[in-house]
């Protein structure tokens, strides 16, 4: 069963009203993707609700809406949207504890790569094992560049 789940929001001014913030603008676009493991609940959940905790955000509203894209601040928006995105996930009835304390209905989870397309910037963020690559064509050399722009959250790594 397939367990991974999208989120492609290009340009971000297509979104609802009730989704609509600073970055609802046509020269943007939000694009993820959610990893899911033991089952496909978490990983639908984060990407339906993906653009709203992004577009709702106050880091997203007091610092990219004033102009600020430096990496501190995509930084910020990032981590907050995944914040948001957490804080959700835990309220929501089907990841709660039974009654008698034991296990919640539904133990499906899932990592997730989160990139923003801004005016001329892209802000990549990563929360588990996923990885992002970014890929260059070169017309000029006829090559092609990849390079890892994430690091993988592991157990094993000394920073974890």
């Amino acid at each position: 069963d397939m367990e991974d789940a999208v989120c492609v929001c290009t340009p971000l001014a297509d979104l609802p009203p009730e989704a609509s913030g600073p970055l609802a603008r046509p020269d943007t676009g939000l694009f993820c993707v959610f990893d899911g493991h033991a089952g496909d609940f978490t990983s639908e959940f984060l990407a339906d609700k993906c653009p709203s905790a992004c577009l709702s955000s106050r880091a997203w509203a007091e610092r990219i809406a004033k102009g600020d894209q430096s990496e501190e601040a995509l930084e910020a928006l990032l981590l907050e949207c995944c914040e948001r995105l957490e804080a959700q996930l835990r309220e929501e009835p089907r990841m709660q504890a039974d009654e008698d304390g034991g296990k919640a209905l539904d133990n499906s989870g899932s990592t997730g790569v989160l990139a923003v397309v801004l005016d001329q910037h892209v802000a990549v963020g990563n929360v588990g094992d996923s990885g992002a690559a970014l890929i260059q064509y070169s017309k000029a050399r006829e090559d092609i560049d990849v390079r890892m722009v994430t690091l993988e959250h592991k157990p094993n790594l000394p920073g974890e």
